[in-house]
């Protein structure tokens, strides 16, 4: 796991919460934490679940499968960990 997520966690804590996303490489690839942390937010705010929230940023970092190779994105994992 890419430990970057010190403006992440920085802009959480303004918003009240403490937490912070942790992601491997696959995520910090295709997203910034700036980019991270919004989506983050803006689905907490729809009141949506964190293990979906946590689905849908890694199907947005998805790559489309290679027709010739057969590949695709890199393996991913994130979690979002919020105490309040």
């Amino acid at each position: 796991m890419r430990v970057n997520g010190q403006l992440a966690i920085a802009r959480l804590w303004r918003l009240s919460l403490q937490g912070a996303p942790k992601a491997t490489d696959g995520v910090w690839d295709s997203r910034t934490n700036q980019e991270v942390v919004d989506f983050i937010i803006e689905r907490m705010k729809a009141v949506v679940p964190l293990n979906e929230i946590g689905r849908q940023l890694i199907e947005s970092c998805k790559l489309p499968v290679h027709p010739v190779t057969g590949f695709g994105s890199d393996n991913m994992t994130i979690i979002i960990a919020i105490v309040r």
